[in-house]
């Protein structure tokens, strides 16, 4: 998902060779210097000559990425995630139609309460029980339109990826897209294949 690198580090006064990972949201240092440093906690974050320079916890980091590495992964740390609505596709003007109780979920409800109406050009169905699955698919077919099925992760969850994916697919649509919600839900878009 992240990009990753075998580099020099300057940290606290020793210099070593690690392996920096830089991942969704927090940059990994594996080897002589070990750090997890979660970009909300990074300052100053730059590039200087052929280094990625930032403050951490008060105390300056240094990786020897070269300019052009190093640019990409300043990108990446100072620029914030796309929220849930935008992953979605929800930009302003957008609406979603809605099926299921899409307000258990406090980051699913943030994500979708401005933007249920009509006319709408985006489903989603938020599936908590097996009894919910089958009324979803056929609702995302009526519609014909792109459709985010909604469901928990895990071993608890009564839907899965594997069951929606081999029911959509025997129906002739593609997942084209998939999303955390949020720690407790997931999501895949499917659409109708083009012929």
């Amino acid at each position: 998902m992240g990009r990753e690198a075998i580099t020099r580090a300057e940290w606290q006064g020793e210099v070593a060779e690690v392996k920096a990972l830089l991942e969704a949201h927090e940059l990994i240092l594996r080897g002589e210097i070990k750090l997890r440093l979660p970009f909300g906690g990074l300052r100053d974050v730059r590039v200087e000559g052929d280094e990625l320079v930032m403050l951490a916890g008060g105390h300056a980091l240094r990786l020897g990425l070269g300019p052009d590495e190093a640019a990409k992964w300043v990108k990446k740390i100072t620029t914030p995630p796309p929220s849930l609505a935008k992953k979605l596709g929800l930009a302003e003007g957008v609406w979603a139609s809605v099926s299921g109780d899409w307000q258990a979920d406090d980051d699913l409800a943030q994500a979708l309460i401005n933007r249920i109406g009509t006319p709408a050009t985006i489903q989603v169905a938020v599936l908590w029980t097996t009894a919910e699955f089958e009324p979803a698919v056929a609702e995302a077919l009526r519609h014909g339109l792109p459709t985010w099925f909604v469901h928990e992760k895990g071993n608890a969850a009564q839907v899965t990826d594997a069951m929606i994916r081999q029911r959509m697919r025997a129906e002739g649509w593609i997942d084209t897209k998939t999303s955390a919600v949020s720690a407790r839900l997931t999501t895949t878009c499917y659409r109708k294949r083009q012929v």
